[in-house]
């Protein structure tokens, strides 16, 4: 499993999420334009249309969600495996909770130089013991 996974996968459900936002509002914004004038009979509407679109979205945001989740266990596992010491906690906190290294280095009461040594010590253990 790569490093990078889960924000690989944050940023699928993020795209994901933006799609089925923009669906939903144009099925909202469909309506019948009412002129008087005759209209060809059309074997689907759009409404059916971008519901189909909607649930089909909603199910590929779920499916991500759970990836996500079971990515974020497997990965967590294989850090703690992997790496020991404060170089386990940067990994964790740049991979899983997809901090930046100020926001690790102010968590962790480091200096920001502190914690990119640490993370390219993390990177070569994760790496190292990567079968």
């Amino acid at each position: 499993m790569e490093l990078t996974a889960i924000r690989t996968l944050k940023l699928e459900i993020a795209a994901t999420e933006q799609k089925l936002l923009a669906l939903r509002e144009n099925a909202q914004s469909i309506t019948a334009k009412l002129d008087g004038l005759p209209r060809s009979q059309s074997l689907t509407s759009k409404v059916e249309k971008f519901a189909a679109q909607i649930v089909d979205a909603e199910n590929e945001l779920s499916r991500l969600v759970i990836e996500f989740a079971e990515s974020g266990e497997e990965l967590t596992t294989l850090i703690k495996q992997r790496v020991k010491g404060n170089a386990a906690t940067v990994l964790y906190r740049r991979y899983i909770l997809c901090e930046n290294f100020k926001e690790i280095a102010d968590a962790m009461s480091y200096s920001e130089n502190n914690i990119y040594y640490l993370h390219r010590q993390g990177v070569r253990s994760f790496s190292l013991k990567n079968p």
